[in-house]
């Protein structure tokens, strides 16, 4: 059986971490691509939401407009979340080699996903309003922010002692 270190460790090279860098910035190429054209932006991209605001928003658009917010989520909002967790984890991993450390962008993976799927069974459920599924959904997009931000805090620590001590000083080798 393959534990997680070993698995961080054979996965968590420069050629991955660049990989699934560079699919991430692609992904929201596709996005800005995808959602340019909805004026008063998606639920994903704000940093919190109630339910009243989920629903006020999701009326100012057009039927061809949640159609195109539908599509869009499931071709791509839930293949992005995997890219940007395993670049995260991987260069978390690479730079610290703490394997709890390096779970945490897939609680962020988790709570998008939790977040997708409560904000999509919004739509398909509406003109119907489900306010505590709304309030949930809102919730998943806040712990979602803040623990991507804890993430980038982690990376940005990471890098500084990285360039401060060296590596050896990150890996005890």
């Amino acid at each position: 059986m393959i534990t997680l270190r070993v698995y961080f460790t054979k996965f968590a090279t420069v050629k991955n971490i660049i990989l699934f860098f560079v699919l991430s910035l692609l992904m929201n190429l596709l996005f800005a691509r995808f959602f340019g054209d909805l004026v008063y932006g998606i639920p994903d991209t704000k940093l919190h939401y109630t339910a009243e605001d989920f629903y006020a928003l999701m009326e100012k658009y057009s039927q061809e407009e949640i159609s195109t917010y539908i599509r869009g989520m499931l071709l791509l909002d839930f293949i992005y979340p995997v890219f940007y967790s395993l670049f995260l984890a991987l260069f978390i991993f690479r730079l610290s080699h703490k394997t709890l450390l390096s779970l945490l962008p897939f609680g962020i993976l988790i709570l998008d996903y939790f977040e997708n799927l409560s904000v999509l069974s919004l739509i398909l459920l509406m003109p119907s309003r489900f306010n505590t599924l709304a309030t949930f959904a809102g919730c998943f997009t806040l712990s979602k922010w803040l623990l991507a931000g804890l993430c980038l805090i982690i990376v940005f620590v990471l890098i500084v002692r990285y360039f401060k001590y060296g590596r050896n000083e990150l890996t005890g080798k």
